[in-house]
């Protein structure tokens, strides 16, 4: 090999490792701006994903002590009143996340405050005479059911579950739910 093609290795080599340092560069530094661009919504979707937890597990304390009614303060306070006020602050923490639900979440949790209290004011303990009338404040289980399942498919409907199950029904090639 003679001097001129020696060069022209060494010079081929330089490159070739250079153009491989620069778009390994370039693609690295792409990949980063998009994983960057991603946080965002995988931070929603985790806040999503812990209010339909808080959501579930409150309706499910509440939908206990509907059908079995707390006979003390402290009954209360466990089934009804704790996990209210888990799951307003679950919500309240993640309210930036919430934007286009937040008046489904608002209404279920006023929803099952309004619960709340129609449980309060039957419990065996209260004062008949300083309390409302039992027809103020009736346990209405539709209402309340409607006000879960309605947040909770609206969650879904936010974190694209639908459209996720129909790709997976299509891909599989089994049919939907019919509605």
């Amino acid at each position: 090999m003679t001097e001129v093609d020696t060069l022209i290795g060494v010079v081929g080599t330089l490159s070739g490792a250079l153009l491989g340092v620069i778009s390994t560069y370039i693609f690295e530094e792409r990949k980063a701006k998009r994983e960057l661009a991603l946080r965002p919504l995988d931070d929603r979707r985790v806040a999503l994903n812990e209010v339909f937890v808080a959501l579930t597990d409150c309706f499910f304390e509440l939908r206990l002590a509907i059908h079995s009614f707390p006979r003390t303060p402290d009954e209360y306070n466990s089934h009804v009143a704790v996990p209210i006020k888990r799951l307003e602050r679950t919500v309240y923490e993640r309210a930036i996340y919430l934007s286009s639900i937040w008046k489904l979440v608002a209404g279920s949790i006023q929803t099952f405050a309004t619960t709340a209290l129609a449980l309060q004011i039957r419990m065996p303990d209260a004062n008949p005479q300083t309390l409302p009338p039992l027809s103020a404040y009736p346990i209405n289980i539709q209402a309340f059911e409607d006000a879960y399942f309605k947040t909770g498919n609206a969650i879904g409907a936010t974190l694209g579950i639908a459209n996720l199950e129909q790709e997976l029904r299509t891909a599989l090639g089994t049919p939907g739910i019919q509605q």
